[in-house]
């Protein structure tokens, strides 16, 4: 699974884009590898955070391999927390 943001040219977002991971289990162990791109065309600036969570209320074991690859061209800016 993934989530691909592209952020035009030009473009400045004044609200931050959150983004909620939530894994959930049944009862088995399970692994998450989520992935997300970020794209951000010349000149654009925006704001990303990101929020990890667990629902699993059996504490079930479980690996979450998260990576998020951010692609900023000239003069893009991005705070990303």
């Amino acid at each position: 699974d993934g989530i691909f943001i592209h952020i035009k040219a030009n473009t400045e977002l004044n609200k931050p884009i959150y983004l909620v991971q939530l894994s959930d289990s049944s009862a088995q162990a399970y692994a998450v590898n989520q992935r997300v791109l970020v794209l951000m065309e010349r000149n654009s600036k925006a704001e990303i955070v990101e929020h990890y969570l667990s629902a699993d209320v059996n504490q079930s074991a479980h690996f979450v391999n998260a990576v998020t690859e951010i692609v900023l061209q000239d003069n893009a800016e991005l705070s990303h927390y």
